[in-house]
């Protein structure tokens, strides 16, 4: 009965020392963690989460939900992660503060998952010792929980993908654990398979799952189990890796097209040398960042990769070592590790070769190995005073690693604090400080973007870089040194480089090169015909530059992978017609005929071609030949227009009387347009009649609002003209025209400041209207700012070719 009591009041206290461990466990983690908070979001790819309204914003959809599981394009297909980020956007939208706690809240989740599955290893491999599995099992959890090197899988809105697949990695192991001695049909094994296909739905990282199980099963129960049985439970997962894996290699981007340095050799010496150092990172977590120069093998045999192949050639040895001595568990904890690197390792090339992220699974395995360190250690110590020092050696790495991930959780508050920790940290590598300079340039720091895109520049000369640092000079005014970086981004600009075509296109326009740009922008089409959208963005940029000749032959490749021709040229047609430039779609309607398009549709198209280049009376006849009756409203409303500039006034009256006067009662519209044809034939009392007509027909007619405030200006009633412009500002909201009217009337009324704010306002959306810069620049030297009018001048002086710029404006912009 003595015996039984005690045992029992032993149970009691571990089951308290349980408790109290990871109560504390847990609160110190949130302390840790409850910081990120207040985070915002950082330019490392949070853009998953914000995506600026195209994807996230949708919500929970069909239209998103369908997007998710069958993505276009994908780094790697994590659409358990896209899911979730869906999720929190219902209930945080785009801030930021939703995204961290989800993040916390997933870590706890899986603080839970690890303290049960170190419960259940600890007990399968029936490790020695004193003290309960539980109670070990809470110091490991511990040890897992504050580790620095998961700060980056936590305060990373975008490593929620790292914790969900962790979550369901753990999850999924535990259940494998429970399901023994039961077959492959049973619950146990069922919820466990589920599981490891949700990880994988959040991370194809934990591939390497079948591979761990069949190290558990040789580990643990290698003498209790026939290879056949081993082999039927391990092939559903195995099944599943090698399915992810050929649709990686089909789908991802985010593998490299090549072997580092174009040898083999130097790739796995490189491999080598990474997992030397994540096991220094995990022993010794100082000196973490987000950005690791990658540790490639140049041919360079210094003792750091000495060190590196000492570090890997040990872990081998170690698993061998203790797998003979009967410590399967710590064999196992140091096979766990290796074999859950496997996918991240580089073996197959990826883009980004080291990252702590990586680490997240993989840790656990080495966790495991040390709490079995720690008991052995324990239950070989009988003396008091030993245990005393093991627990408080224990505490107080426990406190420094408490204090190293608090204060590196504080690097991901924003960009700028993440970039400079990066800078700091590893200060050699010329990203670093490229990504600091972007996070300046982001936060509008412009002057310490510079500088750190020179330092980023010194290393190298980059093309990011020397265009960044010539954007950055030509937003400060300094153009002359802009031209010189923009020249030498030219020089070193390669074809390959296909990033940066929006680049190049400024700087080739900076510099006027808009043959090089034309050229370079056909040559990239061809080579990326398959890609139909890509390439018709190529033409945009090519009939923008005046060059439809080459935008024709872009579209020309776009359409090879398309079935309907016709119907693709003429929607190209229209599309250019719309955007405003009838040259390219002039030679799309030709290649429409020629594929055998529909006479009318093509007939309509010619006609909208005609108008829009202001061939009235061509536009007007081609109109007419197909009929008025076939005409919509719109296409009637450019016959008259047609009619009246090719001096048929007569006729365009009477179009647009028919108009106004459709569906029995007058229209708006038509009266308005009658205004309009009165304006242009100088009766702008007449005009001003109908404007005023059509208003009162429809008091939230913008345009007609617009067009009686031109009038009254016309006529010098300003006052009145100043509240029609604002009526249309109030139904149509800001824009260039209806600013740039109202700011031109202020300033005629001597009012500046009013008519500097809304020649800004314009500005903002017609940046590039020397009209509109040479008035707002004006009107600032008139009201006595100086500094405002010199910026006004410069950007006109970048915009137009000086010879044909007056005189006060080369003279002011000093």
């Amino acid at each position: 009965m003595s015996s039984l009591a005690n045992d029992k009041g032993l149970s009691n206290r571990q089951h308290r020392l349980w408790l109290w461990i990871l109560a504390a466990t847990f609160a110190v983690t949130v302390a840790v963690y409850w910081q990120t908070s207040s985070f915002g979001f950082v330019n490392y790819d949070d853009t998953v989460i914000t995506r600026s309204g195209r994807q996230i914003e949708r919500g929970l959809s069909p239209a998103s939900l369908k997007r998710i599981f069958t993505p276009v394009n994908m780094a790697t297909y994590q659409p358990l992660r896209d899911l979730a980020v869906e999720a929190v956007y219902e209930f945080s939208g785009t801030e930021p503060a939703g995204y961290h706690r989800f993040n916390l809240m997933l870590y706890l989740a899986n603080l839970a998952a690890v303290c049960w599955l170190l419960n259940l290893l600890l007990g399968l491999f029936g490790v020695e010792g004193s003290g309960s599995n539980r109670t070990w099992a809470a110091v490991g959890t511990a040890l897992f929980a504050l580790h620095p090197v998961h700060v980056e899988a936590v305060a990373w809105m975008n490593s929620g993908k790292e914790l969900l697949a962790g979550l369901f990695y753990f999850l999924a192991l535990g259940l494998y654990i429970g399901s023994r001695g039961r077959s492959i049909f049973s619950a146990g094994y069922a919820a466990s398979w589920i599981c490891f296909v949700l990880g994988m739905l959040a991370k194809p990282s934990g591939a390497a799952f079948p591979l761990v199980v069949a190290a558990l099963e040789l580990s643990a129960w290698s003498s209790g189990r026939k290879a056949r049985e081993t082999a039927a439970r391990i092939s559903p997962y195995l099944a599943l890796s090698v399915l992810a894996g050929f649709y990686f290699a089909l789908r991802t981007t985010a593998a490299m097209d090549s072997w580092l340095q174009g040898s083999g050799w130097s790739h796995m010496l490189s491999m080598a040398s990474v997992l030397g150092r994540y096991v220094l990172n995990l022993l010794v977590p100082v000196n973490l960042c987000h950005s690791y120069p990658p540790p490639f093998f140049f041919g360079e045999y210094d003792w750091r990769f000495g060190l590196d192949l000492l570090i890997d050639i040990s872990l081998v040895g170690l698993i061998y070592l203790f797998h003979r001595r009967g410590r399967s568990e710590v064999a196992f904890g140091l096979a766990f590790f290796l074999l859950n690197l496997l996918p991240v390792s580089g073996l197959v090339p990826i883009a980004i070769f080291m990252a702590d992220r990586y680490l997240y699974i993989p840790s656990f395995g080495l966790v495991l190995a040390a709490v079995a360190g720690l008991r052995w250690l324990w239950s070989t110590s009988a003396v008091s005073g030993r245990r005393a020092a093991y627990v408080a050696g224990v505490v107080v790495m426990l406190a420094c690693m408490t204090a190293i991930s608090y204060s590196r959780c504080g690097d991901w508050r924003n960009a700028v604090t993440l970039w400079r920790s990066a800078v700091l940290t590893h200060g050699n590598f010329q990203f670093n400080h490229y990504g600091l300079g972007n996070a300046y340039y982001k936060a509008g720091r412009r002057e310490e973007a510079l500088a750190a895109y020179r330092n980023a520049n010194r290393f190298r000369e980059n093309f990011s870089c020397l265009y960044s640092i010539g954007r950055i000079q030509d937003q400060l005014g300094d153009t002359t040194s802009a031209r010189v970086h923009f020249a030498r981004a030219a020089e070193i600009f390669t074809p390959d480089m296909t990033g940066q075509m929006q680049e190049m296109a400024h700087v080739y326009r900076r510099l006027g090169r808009r043959e090089d740009l034309a050229g370079h922008l056909v040559n990239w089409g061809k080579v990326s015909s398959d890609d139909t959208a890509f390439t018709l963005k190529l033409a945009d940029e090519l009939a923008g530059l005046g060059y439809p000749q080459g935008a024709l032959e872009l579209i020309t490749a776009a359409s090879s992978p398309i079935e309907d021709k016709p119907g693709f040229y003429l929607a190209s047609a229209r599309e250019y017609l719309e955007a405003g430039f009838p040259e390219v779609a002039a030679g799309v309607i030709g290649l429409a005929r020629r594929s055998g398009a529909e006479e009318d549709s093509t007939l309509l198209l010619e006609a909208d071609l005609a108008f829009a280049r202001g061939e009235w009376e061509n536009s007007a006849a081609l109109y007419t030949d197909i009929g008025e009756s076939r005409l919509d409203p719109l296409r009637l409303e450019h016959l008259a227009a047609a009619s009246l500039h090719g001096g048929n006034p007569s006729r365009a009256l009477a179009l647009f009387r028919l108009l106004a006067s459709s569906g029995g009662e007058p229209s708006p519209a038509g009266i308005n347009n009658i205004g309009a044809v009165l304006e242009a034939l100088d009766s702008l009392t007449a005009a001003e009649g109908h404007f005023r007509e059509a208003v009162a027909l429809d008091s939230a007619y913008a345009d007609a609002w617009y067009n009686l405030g031109r009038v009254l200006a016309d006529r010098g009633e300003v006052r009145e003209a100043l509240n029609c412009f604002s009526r249309t500002r109030s139904l149509e909201g800001p824009g260039f025209d209806t600013d740039l009217a109202i700011a031109r009337l202020y300033s005629r009324l001597g009012r500046l400041d009013s008519a500097m704010q809304y020649y800004a306002a314009a500005l903002s959306f017609g940046p590039r209207s020397a009209e509109g810069l040479l008035e707002a620049a004006d009107t600032a030297w008139r009201a006595g700012e100086r500094a405002t009018a010199a910026n006004y001048y410069k950007r006109l002086q970048a915009l137009v070719n000086p010879a044909n710029l007056p005189p006060r404006v080369l003279r002011r912009a000093q």
